[in-house]
């Protein structure tokens, strides 16, 4: 996806800028500070939308507003963004938030890997059709399977796959997927 503003992929808060601060608060310079650090996000968008605006911030725990002055504004990359800046101003930026169903896709994937590395192990022919059957004591993978198995039939040209069933396999192997572990038998169809 392509974007104009870079700074949707940040979020801004404000810190104490201490040179101006000191004559301002005295001494309850660190208190502003701890009132920073301790403001949810959505107060500081608050914040720092005063202080962008050129308008007094009141922060919690205050009875007054400060100029914008007083303040440092800064930004830093959202959570669960990881960006970088290329060398002509393009920045590349990955959304590294891991949905439930990035999780499933990526642990259909992986079971369909250690399939086809069996195959190949086995000695079948890539166009070899098989029976494969698959189990697993945890039931988020045995969910994704049966969710996906006629994909996974498909790609692994499997006639048929079989759930917690023991066939008379060529080749058993137990495989790590992610921290969980299943166990893939295969014999030709």
């Amino acid at each position: 996806e392509y974007i104009d503003d870079v700074n949707i992929l940040n979020d801004s808060y404000l810190t104490v800028n201490f040179k101006v601060a000191g004559a301002v608060l005295k001494g309850d310079v660190n208190k502003m500070k701890q009132a920073l650090e301790a403001a949810n996000a959505e107060e500081m968008a608050a914040y720092t939308a005063k202080a962008v605006a050129g308008e007094a911030v009141l922060v919690n725990g205050f009875e007054s507003a400060y100029e914008p002055t007083i303040f440092n504004i800064m930004s830093k990359t959202k959570a669960g963004i990881v960006s970088a800046e290329c060398g002509n101003g393009t920045v590349i930026a990955l959304d590294v938030v891991l949905t439930e169903a990035l999780i499933k896709e990526g642990t259909v994937r992986d079971i369909i890997r250690q399939c086809q590395l069996i195959r190949k192990e086995a000695g079948y022919e890539v166009e070899q059709r098989v029976v494969m059957s698959l189990s697993s004591a945890d039931e988020f993978t045995v969910g994704c399977i049966r969710e996906n198995i006629a994909h996974m039939a498909s790609e692994l040209l499997a006639d048929e796959i079989l759930i917690d069933t023991a066939i008379e396999a060529d080749l058993t192997k137990t495989a790590a997927i992610g921290d969980k572990e299943v166990t893939i038998s295969v014999k030709k169809a």
